[in-house]
């Protein structure tokens, strides 16, 4: 299949400020969202039931605070698991939002002009250790929300 057929053209946010978040609820809103890419990075984030998201021919089984992210350009896909309900926040931002500093020249860059690729970055909640990075987050939050 053409790769240019599967081009989302939608603006997440607007011209001035790139920055979109987007709920969606599986199957209440949509059962599966097709195969597509388009121009920003997206934060996949699960917090209720368990969904199938594809990156390229990968496809992972994304649970309740699991995170994938999408980089610009790759072809991706989410899908109900099974009959399974589920609830996750999209998050669509264009890189550069993220500043235009030397981190983001030296980290970032190099994805968008292609010279460094991975299918997407994969967050789960509890690694095989039990060690979670999530919850390492949440609380930091919460001590700081509460200082």
């Amino acid at each position: 299949m053409d790769e240019r057929l599967l081009h989302e053209t939608k603006i997440h946010g607007t011209v001035e400020f790139p920055f979109a978040v987007y709920l969606g609820r599986v199957p209440e809103y949509i059962t599966a969202f097709p195969r597509h890419w388009h121009e920003e990075a997206e934060l996949i984030y699960v917090t209720a039931g368990r969904l199938n998201v594809s990156v390229w021919v990968q496809n992972y089984l994304l649970g309740p605070g699991d995170i994938v992210i999408v980089l610009p350009h790759a072809i991706h896909a989410i899908e109900q698991a099974q009959s399974e309900k589920a609830e996750y926040y999209n998050i669509m931002f264009i890189f550069s939002l993220l500043g235009e500093d030397r981190l983001a020249e030296k980290y970032l860059k190099p994805f968008l002009t292609h010279e460094k690729n991975v299918n997407c970055i994969v967050i789960t909640y509890y690694n095989d250790n039990g060690f979670s990075p999530i919850m390492l987050i949440e609380k930091k939050i919460q001590k700081t929300i509460m200082i």
